[in-house]
């Protein structure tokens, strides 16, 4: 097994880097959350790599963002599909109620209505940060195709 110069392996150093210490949260995950966070409050131009990196963290610098994306760019849509696919899941959920024969179509369209309302009003960062995503030339360029067809099973269902 090759050594580095300062002992252990290549992979027992790779693993380090890649596996968050215990207690501590996934800089991943932070990246992601602060990217949601900074767009939220300044917009797509205002998301600089370095302001999301300081949102993120004290301790996280500009570096450590290329080190889990491979940019601004990937950086967003990853945030974009996490906002998107918790959205999903949330008015996934709660469509079976549509099928319930022993409701009126008016209760049972309130009831899902309510649902996705609620979690729009409990996560509005991320309504913020979906609807300017949404609108820019990333979501054009990178998401529209992928979300599109996610979104189209939950139609057919």
């Amino acid at each position: 097994m090759r050594r580095t110069p300062f002992g252990g392996s290549p992979m027992a150093k790779r693993r380090k880097q890649v596996l968050p210490k215990a207690g501590r949260p996934d800089q991943r995950i932070l990246l992601l959350d602060a990217a949601v966070s900074v767009v939220a409050k300044s917009g797509i131009e205002g998301a600089s790599v370095r302001a999301i990196a300081a949102e993120a963290s004290p301790t996280i610098t500009d570096a450590v963002i290329y080190r889990h994306f491979s940019g601004k760019d990937e950086l967003l849509l990853q945030a974009f599909h996490r906002v998107d696919a918790t959205l999903y899941e949330q008015i996934e959920k709660k469509c079976d109620v549509l099928w319930e024969k022993n409701l009126p179509v008016e209760n049972r369209l309130r009831f899902l209505w309510h649902s996705v309302w609620t979690w729009v009003t409990e996560h509005r960062a991320e309504v913020c940060f979906a609807v300017r995503y949404y609108y820019s030339a990333g979501y054009d360029i990178r998401a529209e195709e992928e979300n599109r067809k996610i979104w189209r099973t939950l139609a057919e269902k």
